[in-house]
């Protein structure tokens, strides 16, 4: 989260601005209530962050654990993974959980 008032301002305008809720208000992104917090834009703070530590372990060197430091790993396998065979294993399990959250939603959403 951005930490003062003239950083999450120009986070804001970096992400297109800001929805002002302000009737004095002269313009989109244009006056200090435009740049309050909101829910959304604490989401798009998170989600942002969420981004950057994926994009850390996606660019893991892949001798990680043997000079040590953090690394997305796949088990049984014992291999360290990054790049697009990171991706594809997250892509894999994801699938695998809709599926499954599919199926699931499908049989509560069952009359008895």
């Amino acid at each position: 989260m951005a930490s003062t008032n003239a950083e999450r301002k120009a986070f804001l305008i970096e992400m297109g601005g800001a929805r002002c809720e302000d009737a004095d208000c002269p313009g989109y992104s244009q006056c200090d209530s435009c740049f309050q917090e909101t829910d959304h834009d604490r989401k798009i703070i998170a989600l942002r962050k969420d981004a950057q530590r994926y994009h850390y372990l996606r660019n893991a060197d892949v001798d990680a654990v043997k000079k040590g430091g953090l690394f997305a790993g796949l088990t049984p396998q014992n291999l360290v993974l990054n790049g697009c065979d990171l991706d594809e294993e997250i892509d894999k399990r994801l699938a695998s959980q809709n599926s499954i959250n599919e199926v699931c939603n499908e049989k509560s959403n069952r009359t008895p």
